[in-house]
């Protein structure tokens, strides 16, 4: 009965992983990250089906020599080891890490893994981390719990990384997406918690499981809501964003939408090509995100060439002074780039005066800022 529901526990991992497996093999993205989740989930059916196959070996329904038994449980570790150090360049790749494409540097990080294969491997002969006894039952060594942190170092330098990541973010979407990060190893962490308090059950590959379904389904709520051209919030995220805001105390007075147009888009469009035109629009966002980086605001694309800001202002004057830098930043960016016209944007913004009844009175009022702007700038171009 035991052996019957540890391996149904099993069957039912293995089938979900799979099916998230087959969605990633499925999508046309085959991007560094991309591939990175692949082999995190090839390494975890393959780390749960070694699992149900120790477990049938261990209640002795199938008889294998001791010398197989041990191979088993070195391929067991081996991928677990592996697997940490996949989700650790997962995580790193994710966080944007300046070192990510050092093919040198990574070479350097490896150096501790093949360490820990070595060790794994030798324990056939010193039984440091397990041996199989007499009666061809495993049997933890001496030094199973240096393995443990060895193993998972990996994950928890990623973790602590990400962790720091989100407290110290000031965008709203990158902050959601490294807390993320940072919670994905707490279902495994649990789970090899409680293994080793109860051997028995199989609670390291449901805690990946969980892990892995979480995330999965934070990357699809993501896609949902964040523009896959600039990477900014879109509209679905923008909207409920504001509406939260707008009915929080002492938010009248504070809370300022701006909202932003690229001056001349459909020339650069015309003139160009299309693809420039997508070039201008991600110099735009890039340039928001920094010049945001240190402030409490949301950014979104709106549509087309349009994007938004949601900033609450606390310093009186603050946002004339905010304007004129945004628009300088984005000129800037386009300079920098070196491009054959001036990247420039309108402005217009509007403040939550506790009159307005909806998301959409705010954005109109900002729209209208937006489009006197556009006008008095074509009459002093002659236009």
């Amino acid at each position: 009965m035991e052996l019957a529901l540890y391996a149904e526990m099993d069957i039912v991992v293995v089938m979900v992983i799979a099916l998230l497996l087959l969605h990633s093999l499925t999508n046309a993205d085959r991007q560094a990250k991309q591939i990175l989740i692949i082999r995190i989930y090839a390494c975890s059916i393959s780390l749960t089906t070694l699992d149900l196959f120790w477990k049938v070996v261990e209640s002795g329904h199938v008889v294998v020599a001791r010398e197989a038994n041990c191979v088993i449980n070195i391929l067991y570790y081996l991928i677990s080891a592996f697997l940490a150090y996949c989700w650790f360049c997962y995580a790193e790749f994710s966080l944007g890490g300046r070192h990510q494409y050092n093919m040198r540097f990574h070479a350097l990080l490896r150096i501790p893994l093949y360490v820990i294969f070595a060790l794994i491997i030798s324990t056939y002969w010193t039984g440091y981390f397990f041996y199989i006894d007499l009666n061809n039952c495993y049997v933890r060594g001496p030094y199973y719990m240096p393995f443990l942190i060895l193993t998972y170092a990996y994950a928890g330098f990623a973790v602590a990384h990400a962790f720091l990541r989100a407290l110290t973010s000031h965008t709203y979407a990158l902050g959601l997406e490294y807390g993320q990060l940072a919670r994905f190893a707490l279902f495994p962490f649990v789970a090899s918690v409680l293994e080793v308090v109860y051997p028995n059950i199989p609670f390291v590959p449901a805690g990946l499981m969980l892990a892995l379904l979480s995330l999965h389904l934070d990357t699809q709520e993501r896609k949902i809501s964040q523009d896959p051209l600039t990477q900014l919030n879109n509209r679905n995220k923008l909207i409920p964003y504001i509406e939260n805001l707008i009915h929080q105390e002492g938010i009248v007075g504070k809370l300022y939408f701006f909202m932003l147009d690229v001056d001349g888009f459909k020339n650069i469009n015309d003139g160009y090509g299309h693809t420039e035109g997508d070039s201008a629009l991600v110099l735009v966002a890039d340039a928001l995100k920094e010049y945001c980086s240190g402030m409490n605001s949301f950014l979104a694309r709106y549509a087309g060439d349009e994007f938004c800001i949601v900033h609450e202002m606390m310093i009186p004057g603050e946002i004339e002074r905010m304007t004129h830098e945004i628009m300088e930043v984005v000129e800037e960016s386009g300079r920098k780039a070196d491009k054959p016209y001036v990247l420039r944007v309108s402005i217009g913004y509007a403040c939550f005066d506790g009159t307005m009844n909806s998301v959409k009175e705010l954005v109109d009022a900002a729209d209208r800022e937006l489009y006197k702007m556009k006008e008095a700038r074509h009459k002093e171009n002659g236009v």
